[in-house]
């Protein structure tokens, strides 16, 4: 059995609160809920990765399940969008690869108890500054 998921080419334009532009994160025949919600993610996820960034700069070779205790600890006092529990290790694994991000926004600096350690880049510094 083939299955395939049609996505829609097509903006909203013109649906309230659906994102001008909009590009293809919702299938055709979602709700608009769908795309309302496909548009706060992709906005999320820039400002998930700048504090990201920033707990890095404060916390040089902090390890992914640390960032993932120290965003659940810090977003509420710090205002920040709250994510899923491992979203922050994942978000900084793609800031440290030159694949999706060149140059780098953070470099990976050895390895503690098996998991890589982080620091900042001066891209990474850049972005935030």
């Amino acid at each position: 059995m083939t299955m395939t998921t049609e996505y829609n080419d097509t903006p909203l334009f013109g649906v309230d609160g659906v994102i001008d532009d909009d590009t293809a994160r919702a299938r055709r025949n979602d709700p608009v809920t769908s795309h309302h919600a496909a548009d706060r993610s992709g906005t999320a996820i820039a400002e998930v990765r700048r504090n990201v960034l920033r707990m890095v700069r404060e916390n040089p070779l902090i390890i992914g399940n640390e960032l993932n205790d120290l965003y659940k600890a810090e977003h509420e006092r710090r205002g920040w969008v709250p994510v899923a529990w491992d979203g922050p290790r994942k978000r900084a694994g793609e800031m440290a690869d030159p694949e999706k991000f060149f140059p780098p926004l953070l470099l990976l600096q050895g390895e503690r108890n098996g998991a890589r350690q982080f620091i900042i880049s001066a891209a990474g510094l850049d972005l935030i500054a």
